[in-house]
């Protein structure tokens, strides 16, 4: 049996990652569940799913105690393989909550890029545009913009129904404050906007970066 850990805040290197895992198993003909961690807990009297052979995904970890400890260490009886993901950084201290053995594999973002993404706000558009045209010197501006869709849905999500986000709590927080300097018809606007400058950009010549800044300009103004 072998426990895998996937945490970081680069959840497109994690599923890039987690891709890896799953061929592998579909390889060796193990039989791929995938649930969350509210699903782990309500099915482990369900024996029968966690046969010998099983690749089990857990997904939605939040934090971790020793009674969640527990559970993952009874389900680990039942399972070959389980891969657990885990939306942000795992403290030295938590992982040391986790079963011995436990593998951990961390993918982390940036931090240059955080700044930029705190900074989006309305009447902050020249910042914002500063901090973007000084990041792309430095970083895949396609990353930057995939983190900025990515930012947009959040603030969307945690304004409609932030008790529903698989995020620390102090990441729900902050995304809290950032998405009250919006209303919800103006952050919908901005990732439809988004997505149309994501059409563009695959269907056209046009370049990223100007129309981010108009993007910026029109709707942080």
């Amino acid at each position: 049996m072998k426990i895998i850990v996937l945490h970081g805040d680069n959840k497109d290197a994690i599923q890039e990652r987690l891709v890896v895992f799953v061929n592998e198993a579909k390889k060796r003909k193990y039989k791929i569940v995938r649930m969350t961690w509210e699903g782990v807990i309500q099915y482990l009297r369900n024996i029968d799913l966690f046969e010998e052979g099983d690749f089990v995904l857990i997904d939605g970890l939040k934090g971790f105690t020793k009674k969640e400890s527990d559970y993952l260490i009874k389900s680990s009886h039942f399972a070959k393989t389980i891969v657990v993901l885990v939306n942000s950084n795992l403290t030295n201290l938590q992982m040391t909550k986790f079963p011995k053995n436990t593998v951990f594999e961390n993918f982390t973002l940036p931090k240059i890029l955080f700044p930029f993404l705190d900074a989006i706000a309305k009447h902050n558009a020249k910042e914002t545009i500063n901090k973007l045209n000084g990041l792309v010197q430095t970083q895949n501006i396609e990353v930057i913009f995939a983190l900025l869709v990515r930012r947009v849905r959040d603030l969307i999500w945690v304004k409609a129904s932030p008790s529903d986000i698989s995020y620390p709590s102090w990441i729900v927080a902050k995304l809290e404050v950032q998405s009250a300097k919006f209303s919800y018809d103006q952050l919908e606007n901005m990732l439809l906007d988004l997505l149309k400058i994501d059409l563009k950009a695959k269907s056209s010549t046009d370049k990223l970066l100007p129309m981010l800044d108009d993007f910026f300009f029109n709707h942080l103004q």
